[in-house]
């Protein structure tokens, strides 16, 4: 109580967190501070389809472009080229990594290849899986010549 007597001084006891505390003249403020934080959860990839893809432009360059024009009746023979579910893959750290390495792949066509991986993931305890569908690089493959003259 104030020392007037008036009943304007602190309560006693707060009992409570808001609000008046048995005292009309006395009022509980509580304050939230939020902060906000960053969870990290980990995620796989349930499974990963690799694609190598002859680019249009190459395409256009074998059918109708200067080979189609020098070699009349060129046509693609394998433009597209794919591996399902093959490769390794695991966690580094938080990241999740996946390696495929495919060797002596036979290519039929020259000129630009895109590769890609396309994929659906595990999902966590707070999202459902999702599918992906990257693009991670290119390689070419040369066309060499020659003319024979008599």
């Amino acid at each position: 109580p104030a020392p007037a007597g008036d009943g304007r001084g602190c309560p006693a006891s707060l009992s409570g967190n808001s609000g008046t505390v048995g005292n009309p003249y006395y009022t509980v403020v509580v304050w939230t501070d939020c902060t906000p934080h960053k969870i990290t959860l980990p995620e796989r990839a349930n499974w990963v389809k690799a694609v190598a893809s002859l680019t249009p432009k190459s395409r256009e360059w074998i059918t109708r472009g200067s080979l189609g024009i020098r070699y009349p009746g060129a046509y693609l023979h394998h433009p597209d080229w794919s591996w399902f579910n093959l490769g390794t893959g695991g966690f580094d750290g938080p990241v999740y990594t996946w390696r495929y390495l495919a060797e002596r792949v036979q290519v039929a066509d020259p000129g630009e290849y895109t590769l890609t991986l396309d994929g659906y993931t595990s999902g966590t305890e707070v999202a459902a899986g999702r599918s992906f569908h990257l693009v991670v690089g290119s390689f070419e493959v040369a066309v060499f010549t020659s003319t024979l003259k008599h």
